[in-house]
């Protein structure tokens, strides 16, 4: 009787592994392990690339990260090689390395929606890193001339690493702007005072009409909410157009550019994104533009044209001001959200799409 030789598939992997902190700076330093070997340490730019050459397909590769003094642990993650010549990222947020002390807010981390009551929701993101204790939130409402329309401040509870949501509910009729001042009584001694403090239009200030094309019909409503929290969603009257997506037959063909001084070369091109007349060719790249009245989001990929969306809302003040005609941000290879975006879509575990939890 004879026996039958049974072999396995082999395969080629590259994993590119991103160490960033809370607020996405890179980490440098950091040990990376392999199936709990030392594979090396990240670089400046936080990144360490793990190569496998004729691994076994299908086997499932853990990485640890630990801080440079090789003890504190950060996390684990793990990925799949599923076919020949694949390419993964396993991105991690090791605030807990650099031991930094600091509260932070920005202008995309306040959302501001209405309720059945004529009131809105006020709603403040606070990022927290080496903090423990209690803190002092205080929105301010302002008019037109600067004089406060209303004042409240929230006591909160943090935990080290935990980012926190406060909010207040307001009627607005006689509110323009919002102000919002983290650690109002100054009780934690920060290493950047500087970025506590944001204030932003109360009501929206951008009339926008959204036209979205993806390859993905249930992502319309996601998006749709997404931008609600930024926007106000109109079908006429509107200040702006919004096109989502590279199927979109709104956005232009062929080469454009921005109108700025120094001008910026884009194109959309057999589904492809060209920015400066290069193409990476990554699910991820993206590009947001904006020309006049209209603004185009679209990318590689549903990662690249999430990621652009997000470029978007994180440069708001730019693409919803009145008096900026034009602008392009790129999302290119290096770029710390798409990696971040491609690294969510790519892990088994996430089944459910949610823009702001990436």
């Amino acid at each position: 009787m004879q026996t039958k030789k049974l072999t396995q598939d082999k395969c080629n992997e590259t994993i590119s592994v991103i160490v960033t902190d809370l607020k996405s700076n890179p980490i440098n330093g950091t040990k990376v392990y392999n199936n709990g070997i030392l594979n090396g340490t990240t670089d400046s730019d936080g990144f360490k690339e793990i190569s496998y050459r004729d691994a076994v397909c299908g086997n499932s590769q853990s990485i640890d990260i630990y801080c440079s003094d090789n003890a504190t642990f950060c996390g684990t993650k793990s990925s799949t090689i599923d076919n020949n010549n694949d390419y993964d990222s396993l991105s991690f947020d090791c605030s807990i390395c650099i031991n930094k002390t600091d509260l932070s807010i920005k202008t995309s981390d306040v959302t501001i929606k209405s309720t059945a009551t004529n009131k809105f929701n006020i709603t403040a993101l606070v990022n927290v890193e080496k903090v423990n204790g209690t803190i002092v939130v205080d929105f301010r409402g302002q008019n037109l001339k600067g004089a406060i329309t209303q004042n409240e401040s929230k006591i909160i509870s943090l935990s080290q690493y935990v980012n926190k949501n406060t909010s207040v509910l307001w009627d607005l009729n006689s509110t323009d702007f919002i102000s919002i001042t983290v650690d109002f009584k100054n009780t934690v001694a920060e290493i950047d005072e500087s970025n506590n403090y944001i204030r932003k239009a109360a009501k929206p200030a951008t009339k926008a009409y959204v036209d979205i094309s993806t390859d993905y019909s249930v992502l319309t409503s996601v998006i749709n909410n997404y931008l609600d929290d930024y926007i106000e969603l109109v079908s006429s009257g509107q200040d702006v157009n919004i096109y989502v997506g590279r199927k979109n037959s709104n956005i232009p063909k062929g080469k454009q550019e921005t109108r700025e001084n120094s001008k910026q070369r884009w194109e959309l091109g057999n589904n492809l994104v060209l920015f400066n007349s290069k193409s990476e060719g990554l699910s991820y790249n993206g590009l947001v533009v904006k020309d006049g009245t209209n603004i185009y989001v679209f990318g590689n990929d549903i990662d690249g044209e999430i990621a652009a969306l997000r470029k978007l809302v994180d440069n708001q003040e730019f693409y919803f001001s009145k008096s900026v005609a034009s602008r392009a941000d790129y999302i290119s290879e290096q770029d710390l959200d798409g990696l971040f975006v491609f690294d969510y879509l790519h892990t088994d575990e996430n089944t459910e799409v949610n823009i702001n939890g990436f």
